[in-house]
């Protein structure tokens, strides 16, 4: 009951909907689902070898279902990759809206508490762990991790997650490493090498050693090249400034310094996307005046050739007048000479 009042609330294009619900004559639930044919949006992304502007262009349309069911009074509480799958047509469809717990009209619009311990750590918020205080926040640090795994190929803390780490402590506390960095570790990393002395525990290729312990050595190799493939057109340099802080800032431990809603995250990203200033780092002058020129490198190049010739012809007018000055002054000195010389010699001829 609890499902199909969550998903009759849920009418959107990017949220798989509901056809029926009901229960069988021997009392078991059911529920009719929009059947969705497509992969994950990660799979997705990486098969068709999206560039970084179509994968933040896709995941803004994630943003807006996630958008869409906040404004429903839903948190969905468990967004991962596997629950967002990409049709043929290109189009994200938010799926499985099982754990989410519909905010009370009774209470604060943002506030809920998790009481059903069902979540996936690797997506998990710091509060989720911890059994705190659930709020629209939560959904912005999963969609944070997600946006990190789609341009990088990794999750913030993957390695930590994969041991036998505290996961609590891990998530809890451990700051997650700039996504630039992890994608130029991926990029300019030896691929490793099975014939070396032991084997699969020797690999140190990044982005490898989590999927090691699932695929062959053979996979293992395969995977790597693949990965580096589909994130050779993504420019680490790409990442560093804005997104990386777009990114980190969603995935903030506190959730009260992260984005307060999903539609502050997407506009952040649509703002880069534009060359305009993000919200997620300082508003400093030198920062605004750089976006302005690359923004506007057109304008700004003809600006300064206009400026520059009126300088140059403010020089040349400074110039002139300067020499106009100095001749001007030598005409007076020479017909000043030229009277003394004048004057000495009437002097000399008619004496007084």
């Amino acid at each position: 009951e609890k499902e199909k009042e969550i998903q009759s609330r849920l009418v959107n294009p990017n949220i798989a909907h509901l056809i029926d619900a009901g229960s069988t004559e021997d009392g078991i639930p059911y529920l009719v689902m929009e059947y969705t044919r497509g992969i994950d949006i990660c799979e997705y992304s990486n098969r068709e070898n999206l560039s970084l502007k179509e994968r933040l262009k896709l995941f803004n349309k994630v943003c807006d279902a996630v958008a869409f069911a906040h404004k429903n009074l839903i948190i969905h509480r468990d967004l991962k990759p596997s629950n967002i799958i990409v049709t043929e047509e290109g189009e994200p469809k938010l799926l499985d809206f099982g754990i989410s717990k519909l905010i009370s009209d009774d209470t604060d619009e943002t506030q809920t508490v998790t009481r059903l311990g069902v979540m996936t750590p690797e997506y998990a918020s710091p509060e989720q762990i911890q059994r705190e205080s659930v709020t629209t926040a939560t959904d912005v640090y999963s969609l944070g991790v997600i946006l990190f795994e789609l341009l990088t190929g990794e999750r913030p803390f993957e390695k930590e997650l994969s041991g036998t780490g505290n996961i609590f402590k891990t998530i809890s506390e451990k700051k997650p490493e700039a996504p630039s960095d992890v994608l130029l570790k991926l990029q300019t990393s030896e691929t490793p090498d099975y014939n070396a002395k032991g084997g699969k525990d020797e690999i140190k290729s990044s982005g490898s050693e989590s999927k090691t312990a699932r695929l062959g050595e053979t996979e293992t190799l395969e995977f790597i090249g693949e990965t580096r493939q589909q994130f050779s057109s993504i420019n680490p340099k790409q990442l560093r400034g804005d997104l990386d802080n777009i990114i980190l800032k969603a995935l903030r431990k506190e959730p009260e310094r992260r984005y307060q809603t999903v539609e502050g995250f997407s506009t952040d990203i649509w703002r880069h996307l534009d060359g305009m200033p993000v919200s997620a780092r300082p508003s400093t002058f030198n920062y605004r005046a750089s976006k302005f020129i690359k923004r506007n490198r057109v304008g700004v190049i003809a600006s300064a050739f206009v400026l520059i010739a009126i300088l140059g012809g403010l020089f040349t007018t400074a110039w002139q007048a300067r020499r106009a000055e100095i001749e001007r002054a030598k005409a007076e000195k020479r017909f000043g000479d030229v009277r003394s010389l004048a004057r000495s010699i009437l002097f000399d001829v008619y004496p007084t």
